[in-house]
């Protein structure tokens, strides 16, 4: 309908010089003739597009457009309401003789509620013929008319929920129950007509007026019906990439649009006084049993299926908006196996992680990651060694989020030392991942920092004494901590990953990246500085410890031994910068979705050189984002530093 009142709006421009007089003579004159053409006998007419009426309409919808946009109550709009016009066209369309007349009528009647001020529906010469001609097209069922009904019953529904002193005249009876059951017959579908039903039925859901109807309705279980046949329905994403790539995008894209208007709805639904109802419908039934039973079923790493649920999953995760859906997917994703015999997603996802599908283990690092950006709380049931907090109490000190001064310009300054020396054209600067970084902590003031802020000693001289003095004042639980932290099967198997980094593909290596920013970015102090300063917690300096220092140091050395090696290392590795960056602009992270990954040039096909500098560049960018995180983490709003 709005796309019809605005096509007719643009065609009002070579009639924008009319009279007002010469506007409401031409409006009768069409109004005779349609008249005139509804008297005859139409038994040999088939459709009502074989006579004037459709077009009479639409000219005289045009003109009643152009009438109230000059004032309130133009003349065309006088003689609408003096001679009964919308009741009179009601009526001889009833019987929608001949056939589509019942069609344009709606259309019109469409046309006149979008033109006129809401005021006017108090007017019985609206009001009536408006919910006469919603009963006749009800009953009459043509699936022709059908979405042309929905728009206008949203349509009027908008205006009744603008100005409430309507209810008394069109909630009468069963009329707007039967309005409400007519718009539950499309909430379901992907289309305008139930993009229009979701919303009417949203606005209606608000009224006090339908709390007992919609209560007894079958609502809860059409939403959960809906939601489960969408996600079984989901195309498996291609393993590979070829002519029909566009075609497939296409479908699949349309797929998510179709899941995501059903799914926002639900959420809609749940903030009113029937979302307990629909919460316990819908979480037992999609998500308990469809998206348990598709995480957990048998998989392939090979033909896509794998990839694409963990990709659906992962778009759930980022459009939950809702608190107890979003509660409800943190538990199913992360809930412990406490049954031998009973396969959870938790477990299916830790053992996706070591697929020998780079495809499988970049779809599941990503949704990790994105569990953790959306729902920070999920931290420590992923890492099962992480300490809970007060997530509604992050802006105050909790005794687990003060952090030293000193020792945090400490730790700038041992990553600040083994950032990549050169800052070319080619690599991303600094500042934009201070920005990403000052951006994940929500922070309104940037840090101003100058090298002169950093003296800490070359790295090459930290040893076992220095470490010592740079170990962070703690007491012994927090020692027992971060002993436990070592020994957690989730960060053992991030952290070894990143141990193997030149020997993986650059897609799973930004994958990894982008979850352990995630991490660091997360509110958990102590896991944070378990990753981040690691070697400098344990009693034994010297004891052997993953950590983020730790490894991109010995990650850093690898490179330096390839640049002794290889001819031209620094000129080949800033082509390949060149590249790369060309490619996936603004920033080489964030940029992979689930179609990327199946290029033709995947970096697995690379030769070991090509590869090797691919990875480089991102180990570089990787150690930029460490620092911008770490100097930003010290102003973040949970973040306290004490000076004492």
């Amino acid at each position: 309908m709005e796309l019809l009142v605005e096509k007719l709006a643009q065609q009002l421009t070579p009639r924008q010089n009319e009279s007002p007089q010469m506007r409401l003579k031409k409006f009768r004159s069409k109004w005779d003739t349609i008249l005139q053409e509804s008297r005859r006998d139409h038994s040999q007419v088939r459709s009502i597009l074989q006579t004037e009426i459709p077009y009479l309409l639409e000219s005289m919808a045009k003109r009643l457009l152009n009438d109230n946009s000059e004032t309130e109550m133009g003349l065309c709009t006088e003689f609408l309401l003096s001679v009964d016009l919308l009741d009179t066209l009601v009526t001889i369309s009833q019987y929608d003789e001949p056939k589509g007349y019942q069609y344009h009528v709606v259309l019109f009647t469409s046309a006149v509620l979008e033109a006129l001020p809401s005021q006017l529906l108090f007017n019985k010469s609206i009001n009536g013929p408006l919910l006469k001609l919603l009963k006749f097209v009800r009953q009459a069922g043509h699936s022709e008319t059908e979405a042309e009904l929905v728009e206008l019953e949203y349509t009027l529904i908008q205006r009744i929920y603008d100005l409430q002193e309507l209810k008394p005249i069109f909630f009468e009876d069963d009329a707007p129950f039967a309005m409400f059951d007519h718009l539950l017959k499309f909430v379901h579908l992907d289309t305008e007509a139930g993009e229009y039903a979701r919303c009417g039925v949203v606005l209606l859901s608000q009224m006090s007026e339908f709390e007992d109807h919609i209560a007894k309705s079958n609502l809860p279980t059409i939403i959960d019906n809906a939601l489960s046949s969408f996600f079984s329905q989901f195309s498996v994403l291609p393993s590979n990439l070829g002519d029909k790539t566009k075609r497939r995008k296409k479908a699949f894209e349309k797929q998510v649009k179709g899941f995501d208007a059903v799914f926002q709805f639900c959420q809609s639904l749940l903030r009113g006084h029937l979302g307990d109802k629909i919460y316990q419908v819908v979480a037992y039934g999609f998500y308990d049993t469809v998206l348990v039973n598709a995480i957990t079923s048998s998989m392939s790493d090979f033909d896509g299926t794998t990839m694409s649920t963990l990709y659906y999953v992962r778009h759930i995760v980022e459009t939950t908006k809702e608190k107890r859906l979003g509660e409800k997917i943190v538990t199913l994703l992360t809930e412990p196996n406490k049954e031998d015999d009973v396969l959870k997603p938790r477990d299916v996802i830790m053992s996706k992680l070591q697929s020998v599908s780079e495809h499988v283990v970049v779809s599941c690092l990503m949704l990790l990651e994105s569990l953790i950006q959306y729902f920070p709380q999920s931290v420590p049931l992923l890492v099962e060694k992480c300490r809970p907090l007060d997530m509604s109490r992050l802006s105050f000190a909790q005794s687990d989020n003060v952090m030293d001064v000193g020792q945090h310009f400490q730790i700038l300054s041992k990553y600040y030392e083994i950032m990549p020396s050169s800052m070319d054209p080619g690599s991303m600067t600094l500042d934009a991942y201070l920005q990403d970084a000052q951006d994940k902590f929500q922070i309104q003031d940037k840090p101003q920092l100058s090298h002169q802020d950093f003296d800490g000693n070359p790295v090459e001289r930290l040893s076992s004494q220095k470490r010592q003095e740079l170990k962070y004042k703690q007491d012994s639980l927090t020692l027992q901590h971060h002993l436990e932290l070592s020994h957690d099967r989730f960060l053992r198997i991030l952290l070894g990953k990143l141990v193997g980094f030149f020997g993986q593909s650059m897609h799973i290596n930004i994958a990894i990246t982008g979850v352990l920013t995630q991490l660091m970015t997360s509110p958990y102090h102590h896991l944070y500085l378990y990753l981040v300063h690691g070697d400098c917690v344990l009693e034994d300096p010297d004891q052997k410890n993953y950590c983020l220092y730790s490894i991109l140091l010995s990650l850093l050395d690898e490179v330096q031994g390839h640049r002794v090696s290889i001819d031209s290392f620094d000129d080949r590795l800033y082509e390949k910068k060149q590249q790369l960056y060309h490619r996936h602009k603004p920033s080489l992270f964030g940029w992979m979705d689930p179609m990327q990954l199946f290029r033709t040039d995947n970096d697995m096909t690379l030769d070991e050189e090509a590869r090797l500098l691919a990875n480089t560049v991102v180990l570089h960018e990787f150690v930029k984002e460490v620092f911008s995180t770490v100097l930003m983490r010290g102003a973040a709003p949970f973040c306290h530093l004490s000076y004492l």
